[in-house]
């Protein structure tokens, strides 16, 4: 099996500092996992977001960072949650800070399939 939906993104935190959003950008996620029926069966999350750049981004290096989203269903703003992950930030041509990420096995908790298939089913 193999959701897409777009959300958005209300806050960002980059090695605990607070990267300041214009407004809420949207992210990309793709959810995947062995439908059993009863439950899923080795779920992964796969992410794609860009974000504004402002001064800051000209210190950040092509390093790991510890990164945390803020997700939120525009949809139903009820429906949010919270990811943490180690990842890279790019500068883009455009300015623009773009990010990737992908967890699985462990990294994959309940709240994080229920808030997917919440969202793909608005």
């Amino acid at each position: 099996m193999k959701q897409q939906t777009t959300v958005v993104i209300t806050k960002v935190e980059i090695d605990g500092e607070v990267w300041p959003l214009d407004e809420p950008e949207d992210i990309e996620l793709e959810f995947s996992a062995i439908d059993t029926g009863g439950g899923f069966h080795d779920p992964i999350l796969d992410f794609a977001y860009e974000l504004s750049a402002e001064e800051q981004a000209a210190y950040l290096q092509e390093d790991l960072y510890d990164i945390t989203l803020y997700l939120q269903d525009p949809a139903h703003e009820e429906n949010s949650l919270e990811v943490a992950y180690e990842g890279r930030l790019k500068l883009t041509d455009n300015d623009r800070l773009e990010g990737t990420g992908r967890l699985k096995d462990e990294d994959m908790s309940r709240d994080i399939v229920k808030f997917v298939i919440r969202s793909v089913r608005r």
